[in-house]
């Protein structure tokens, strides 16, 4: 499999979130997993209506790179710091490769949402990649 995608939702302790992503933060790991090879992105998410939810959108060259990267000494820290910090094991989705004619793109409407989704435009303008720091936006399906 060439390309993956994975959407994984931590449900953390009630009131650990923040502590989270300082601990994941100070021991460096962000930056250790954005010199992996096969990384295309590896990004946190915050839910403004849940402060102990957490996504996390990572994309991978390749389904091989992403499990290297699994087995990895930086991910066995953060595995530690989850442990001590997750209410419930992390639900996760593999998402398909786009077809050709589909393309992930920022939203356009409103400014600094951070959300993505696929548009069927074949001469969509390119977007600056989204930064590092973390974006809220609303996990919440019933809205």
């Amino acid at each position: 499999m060439e390309h993956m995608m994975l959407l994984v939702t931590y449900r953390m302790l009630p009131g650990q979130r923040d502590a989270f992503l300082q601990e994941v933060a100070a021991a460096g790991i962000l930056a250790k997993v954005q010199q992996e090879d096969g990384f295309e992105r590896y990004d946190y998410y915050l839910s403004a209506a849940d402060p102990d939810e957490l996504l996390i959108v990572e994309e991978w060259d390749s389904e091989a790179q992403q499990q290297a990267h699994v087995n990895t000494d930086h991910m066995a820290r953060l595995r530690a710091i989850k442990e001590k910090s997750m209410l419930l094991p992390p639900r996760c989705s593999a998402l398909p490769k786009p077809t050709e004619h589909e393309r992930i793109e920022k939203h356009p409407q409103p400014a600094g949402c951070g959300c993505f989704f696929q548009r069927r435009e074949r001469n969509a303008q390119p977007l600056t990649p989204p930064s590092a720091t973390p974006r809220t936006m609303n996990l919440d399906s019933s809205r």
